[in-house]
């Protein structure tokens, strides 16, 4: 049985979706000493920004921050919110890979492919130990190739 290892990314990722979740509740109790007497707009567009920012960091650690154990017939994951999934290798069709970038580098996702669409996105960014993880996926599923990273696409082929 293989099981997943966070990366010091992943710590620091997480750290900075709770600190950017919490900041705008405390500009908002602090609102007249950060903004001055006429705070209303001000305050309205830098929460806004940063609660827009929060949300789109939420969604990714949901996605992207996972705790996997594999072993010769099923994968078990669970997400940051703790709930639990188990998939046989049958239930999947294979597996897709991309390449994101960032100013830290390039960082290589593995999606795991059911009717078109992506179950489970394993990440080289988030996980210290992802090739032993994949070595392991790639014996048991076929690969369906690496396809161009687009937010759009992304978003769109995750159930």
């Amino acid at each position: 049985m293989i099981k997943s290892q966070f990366s010091f990314r992943s710590f620091i990722f997480v750290a900075l979706t709770i600190t950017t979740f919490f900041l705008p509740i405390y500009l908002f109790i602090n609102r007249v000493e950060a903004f001055g007497e006429n705070y209303n707009l001000k305050f309205l567009f830098v929460s806004s920004l940063m609660l827009f920012t929060c949300f789109w960091l939420i969604l990714g650690t949901v996605r992207r921050v996972l705790w996997l154990k594999i072993n010769d017939e099923e994968i078990i994951f669970k997400n940051v919110l703790l709930s639990e999934r188990r998939f046989t290798f049958k239930d999947f069709d294979g597996f897709e890979t991309t390449i994101e970038t960032s100013r830290g580098g390039s960082y290589e996702v593995l999606y795991l492919i059911k009717n078109k669409k992506s179950l489970i996105h394993i990440s080289e960014f988030h996980l210290a130990n992802y090739k032993e993880l994949k070595s392991h996926i790639e014996t048991k599923l076929n690969d369906l190739g690496l396809i161009p990273f687009s937010f759009i696409t992304d978003w769109r082929r995750y159930k």
